[in-house]
Order: C-alpha cells, then sequence, then structure tokens
C-alpha cells in the first residue's frame, strides 16, 4: 500500500490512508510484505536503487525497499 497525504478518490481512499498505517504493525508473516510504505519511502528507495550496479529485472517487496532506504 502506497501512503499518500494527498486523498484523491474520496471516501474509501480516507478511511484506508486513516487505518492502514495502525494495521502495519500487525502485518507479520506472510502478510509483511503487504506493508504500508509513504511516498516519499518509495521514491527514495526507487531511485537508491537506479543508482546500484547491475542489469535485468529485480522484483523488490516492502522489506527490499525498508532495506535500501536504511542504507
Amino acid at each position: 500500500m502506497i501512503l499518500t497525504h494527498t486523498n484523491r478518490y474520496g471516501f474509501s481512499q480516507a478511511l484506508t490512508l486513516a487505518i492502514w498505517p495502525l494495521l502495519t504493525p500487525l502485518l507479520i508473516g506472510p502478510l509483511k510484505k503487504a506493508r504500508g510504505i509513504t511516498v516519499e519511502a518509495l521514491g527514495e528507495a526507487l531511485a537508491r536503487n537506479l543508482a546500484r550496479k547491475g542489469s535485468g529485472t529485480k522484483v523488490l517487496i516492502w522489506q527490499d525497499f525498508m532495506e535500501i532506504t536504511r542504507q
């Protein structure tokens, strides 16, 4: 879930944006990949990943984004 500061799609998105950060710590095990990430952290992780050496396609999950932003 990408968490933004702006609600563009009405009540359902407003509700999701309000509740998802509270649910994030409860998502463990296989559900961990569904944790929320702020749009700023996502952008930072993508930019840092582009600067890494390597080629080809790589699938990143929530944990990967968190590790990249901690570097």
